[in-house]
């Protein structure tokens, strides 16, 4: 999913479900931003009878605008939680000048 959070905010959603936040990487880089990871691998004593989880590595990239930055990214109950904000360039930020006292 991406979602609009307001005028420059947004939301990119991923379901990973089985992954941990240290087998997942975002990279923002020349207008894109790509997530991959890699399902660590299962071990114990036991045998798989079926699996209903997919376990193969992802990898998923998108286009961005080259004034987006990515100011957090967060996993809850197997959904990758990115957020984008868009950077207000000189000309559209507003400046303030105090005066400064003389005598």
């Amino acid at each position: 999913n991406i979602e609009r959070h307001g005028p420059d905010i947004y939301r990119i959603t991923l379901a990973v479900p089985g992954y941990s936040i240290h087998s997942l990487e975002i990279i923002l880089e020349q207008e894109l931003l790509v997530i991959k990871g890699e399902m660590p691998k299962q071990t114990g004593p036991y045998t798989f009878l079926h699996k209903g989880i997919n376990q193969t590595a992802i990898k998923k990239i998108y286009p961005i605008a080259q004034d987006i930055e990515v100011t957090d990214a967060s996993l809850e109950n197997g959904l990758l939680h990115i957020i984008l904000i868009r950077k207000k360039s000189p000309q559209e930020t507003p400046t303030s000048f105090h005066f400064s006292k003389k005598n």
